[in-house]
């Protein structure tokens, strides 16, 4: 009998050990791969740049070397998003339950700690699903244990999203996802540097156009947001104006607008504004805000937004 068991344990370890080669094996695997696509990512980017020098930017060869970049920037988020996976531990799901884990990094691929993740529904924050908090190395695992839970949000689209610890959402996630019993599912959240400003940066919005503008990508932009208090009390009739820093010049963006009952205000304005015939990729813009006598009350910091949409809340301080 002790002879039959000491094998047992033995198998175990035996197993054991080969999970975790595997792991490893597995981690380096992308590791390798993802430097291999970096690579091959710089020689394309080198190979559209001698195109567009030859032939221009409109040129078919260009817009070719575009579709490849594009190609390549997909690949390179589904070998992330596989080694997410790879750098959690192989991990079981109870029956009945389910289970998200992933990591959470900066553009650069520097882990995020410290984050709240969770899953917003329709009207916010599903508060039944729980929370978790990412690690020193950004990792995150999310677990709903409740089997009754989980057949009850079965089939539901949830958004993962991130806040911090101000309950400042700084992402949400555009792909959702659905609850499924014995499922576990991984997400690699990739938060762009400028969402993790202090408030006054951008938040969910960026890259979308507010209701009532005219802005028309490529031809003109806009920036919008909302003015608050310290409360997050909305702060109307104040005047704000959008600046954007081009070449060590600060250019006015637009015309200056109020804030209306509900504290937004809303820029359109062109490349002219800029003294450009058609926009940059990004420009830095920031945002000053100023009461009725024309005191300005508040200025964001000056950070690197999308050229044609781009959302700038901003807090302010009571006593100004």
């Amino acid at each position: 009998m002790n002879t039959q068991n000491n094998k047992e344990e033995q198998d175990a370890q035996n197993l054991k050990k080969g999970v975790k080669q595997a792991e490893t094996a597995r981690r380096e695997s992308y590791a390798t791969a993802l430097t291999m696509i970096a690579q091959r990512h710089t020689m394309q980017v080198r190979e559209r740049e001698r195109l567009a020098r030859k032939y221009g930017e409109q040129s078919e060869q260009v817009a070719g070397m575009d579709r490849k970049l594009a190609g390549s920037a997909r690949v390179g988020q589904a070998t992330q998003n596989q080694q997410a996976r790879a750098q959690n531990p192989m991990t079981s799901v109870t029956k009945g339950q389910w289970k998200l884990t992933g990591r959470v990094t900066d553009t650069k691929g520097t882990p995020l700690s410290g984050y709240t993740v969770s899953l917003f529904g329709k009207n916010g924050w599903e508060r039944q699903l729980g929370h978790t908090c990412t690690n020193s190395q950004g990792y995150y695992t999310l677990e709903v244990t409740d089997a009754e839970l989980v057949k009850k949000y079965d089939g539901q689209s949830l958004m993962p999203t991130v806040t911090d610890k101000n309950q400042k959402i700084l992402h949400q996630e555009k792909q959702s996802l659905t609850l499924k019993p014995d499922h576990s599912e991984v997400r690699l959240i990739v938060i762009d540097s400028a969402q993790c400003a202090a408030p006054g940066g951008v938040y969910p919005g960026a890259g979308e156009v507010p209701p009532g503008s005219d802005v028309v990508e490529q031809e003109g932009g806009v920036v919008w947001g909302l003015v608050r208090d310290g409360q997050g009390r909305p702060m109307p009739d104040l005047k704000v104006q959008a600046v954007a820093t081009r070449d060590k010049t600060n250019h006015n963006l637009g015309k200056g607008v109020v804030t209306d009952d509900t504290g937004k205000y809303v820029i359109d304005y062109t490349p002219k504004d800029l003294g450009l015939h058609s926009f940059e990729e990004c420009i830095v813009i920031s945002i000053h805000v100023f009461n009725a006598n024309g005191k300005r009350i508040a200025q964001t910091k000056a950070e690197e937004f999308q050229s044609y949409a781009s959302r700038i809340d901003v807090s302010i301080k009571s006593g100004k």
